[in-house]
Order: structure tokens, then sequence, then C-alpha cells
């Protein structure tokens, strides 16, 4: 992010962890960022799609530290979950204002929202349930998917104990004490038989096989968001997101004209050149580009 765009998105975070995401304007934010409202919306048509562009941010950054260390050959099951917690741990205590904004609700303001973090919520449950069976053994594969989410919920109690109530914690000792206490729940269900009680099945069903108008537009804010942070090529980019904002624009129109939309992906995929990453992003978000 440039400059500018940085010093907006870090305003808001303040403001809306701070105040509210209702009661702060586009006014505020530009005030404590100390730019104008233009500069504002060259970057962001709206606070809606600065609020979009705060969460894809923090997700994305913390999906790509977790593809890094998975990546990391040198790294045992157990580090690289380790890992994972330490850097959870102390990228969310160190932005406070961040995981206010998430107590306060704001991330259920719109559905499209809703389903941007609860997207992110099951990919984290889905990376720490491959961790687990990785660490543990296919032994423990029947419930590997409650001991996930067991371990996902005390992650974030921790999380709310430190924001609300300002208890004092520290990221390794978190993370290593969190990693004994997943020890004694595997091996304290291995010890006792007993039932699973939730199904991935279930949780994880594909939540997207409709496509509304507002998480069409939902999709495409948060797909500009991704390819902000990872087209280089300044043209390329440029062209994604002109594109990007005719799907928008079409969605917003009374009767959307499902033609255009779908023509406007495939042109976007186009723009890719075969690379699979991009292309991957682009199938994810608008698989299905026709509005129901």
């Amino acid at each position: 992010m440039n400059d500018k765009k940085t010093q907006i998105v870090q305003a808001a975070i303040k403001l809306f962890g701070e105040r509210d995401y209702h009661t702060t304007s586009v006014q505020d934010i530009v005030s404590l960022a100390g730019v104008s409202k233009g500069a504002f919306y060259l970057h962001f048509h709206s606070k809606e799609e600065l609020l979009v562009h705060i969460f894809n941010h923090y997700m994305e950054s913390y999906r790509s530290y977790l593809e890094e260390i998975l990546q990391d050959p040198s790294l045992s099951a157990r580090e690289r979950l380790f890992k994972s917690i330490e850097y959870q741990c102390e990228a969310f205590i160190k932005d406070k204002d961040f995981i206010a904004m998430q107590l306060k609700g704001i991330t259920f303001l719109n559905k499209a929202l809703q389903d941007l973090m609860i997207d992110h919520s099951n990919q984290n449950v889905i990376w720490f349930d491959q961790r687990i069976i990785e660490l543990y053994g296919s032994e423990i594969r029947p419930h590997s998917f409650d001991c996930a989410n067991l371990f996902n919920g005390m992650i974030k109690e921790f999380y709310f104990c430190h924001i609300v109530f300002g208890h004092p914690i520290e990221g390794g000792q978190l993370a290593e004490y969190l990693m004994n206490r997943l020890d004694d729940v595997i091996y304290g269900i291995l010890s006792k038989p007993t039932v699973p009680i939730l199904s991935k099945a279930v949780i994880l069903s594909d939540r997207s096989s409709e496509t509304t108008r507002e998480s069409l537009i939902e999709r495409a804010l948060t797909t500009k968001g991704w390819i902000e942070s990872h087209v280089e090529a300044p043209m390329v980019m440029c062209t994604m997101l002109q594109s990007l904002d005719v799907i928008v624009q079409e969605a917003n129109k009374e009767e959307p004209n499902d033609i255009i939309i779908k023509g406007m992906v495939n042109y976007l995929i186009s723009l890719a050149e075969g690379d699979s990453d991009i292309i991957a992003v682009f199938n994810k978000s608008f698989g299905c580009a026709r509005i129901c």
C-alpha cells in the first residue's frame, strides 16, 4: 500500500475500534489520517469498501504466513503449528484496535462481511485440522475436526481476555501453553473412547452455491484487495481493478446483465495470462457469475 492508503487504513482501524463503524464518518477518517477526501475516494469508493479492505488485508497476511511456514522443510509438524499460533497471537495482540472492531460486531454489519469472516474462520480451522493430523497421526483423524475447533476456541478466548480485560499476554508463552493444552485434549480423547461431535461435511458445506447481488459485490471488493497485494505489473493490476469496478456497477443495477458480468469475469481470467494462482482466486470469487 502507498503511504496515503496506509494512513487511511490505520486511521479507520483506530476509529472503528475506539468508537464505532456507524458513528465514524469519512471526514473523521481523513482528518485523523491527515489526507483529503479526494485521496480517500481515490483509493476507496465507500467506507464499507474500506472496511472490507481492512479485513481482507489482515486475513491475506495471515494466510501468506501460514503458506510460508508450510513450505519450510526445516520445520517439524509441531513447530509449524506452534509458529502459526505465535504469529497469530503476536499480530492480534499488537493490533488491538483491529480485534476491538470484531468484538463490536462490525463483521456482522451485512451478510457479505459475515461471509468473509466465516470463510476465514473455516480456513483457519481446516488448517488446524490438517496440522493436528500431521502431528498426532491418523489415529486422531475421526476427532481432528472437534480438536481443531476446540483449539480455535481456546485461542479466541485468550484474545478476548486480553482485549476486554487488558490481561497481559506474551505470544510465545501463550503459544507454548496452548500447544501443551492441545496435547492434553488429543491424548485425553485417544485414551477415552468417544463419539465425534462436529461434522466437517456439515459445517464446511459449500456456502457459495447461490450468488446474490450483495455477495457478488462483496466478492468483487474482496478480490480488489487481493489484486492490489499480489499483482505486480501496474498496467495489469489497473485493468483488473477497472474490470472489477464494471462488475460492481453492473451488480448495482436494478436488473443486472449476467452476460456482461460473465464477460468481465472471462476477461479477468484472460488478463491472468495463465497464472494459476490468480485464476484460482477469480474462479473462487466468481465461480457462479450469474446472480440467482
